[in-house]
């Protein structure tokens, strides 16, 4: 289980975790689109971070730009809530 404050705006999901602070792309499969979802309709305004809690794990996916090594990125396998409060 892992905790972040999550955001998405223009079309680049990312969070960062609560562990160790660190900044990761979301990769948009798996149960993400239950995260987005959650994320749109209790967000305090636009593109602003949410706390959320996911069953996720982190893999190392494809860069976006050629020639440039993998990235780590987050996996959601299941959403399990959101907090505008942060807890």
């Amino acid at each position: 289980v892992l905790a972040g404050w999550f955001t998405y705006v223009a079309d680049a999901p990312r969070i960062v975790l609560c562990a160790d602070g660190r900044a990761l792309p979301v990769q948009q499969a798996g149960d993400y689109l239950a995260l987005e979802r959650a994320y749109t309709a209790a967000r305090p305004g636009p593109g602003a971070p949410l706390w959320v809690q996911l069953d996720a794990r982190i893999a190392s996916r494809p860069a976006m730009e050629e020639g440039r090594p993998p990235v780590n990125t987050l996996v959601v396998e299941r959403f399990e809530r959101a907090d505008p409060r942060g807890r």
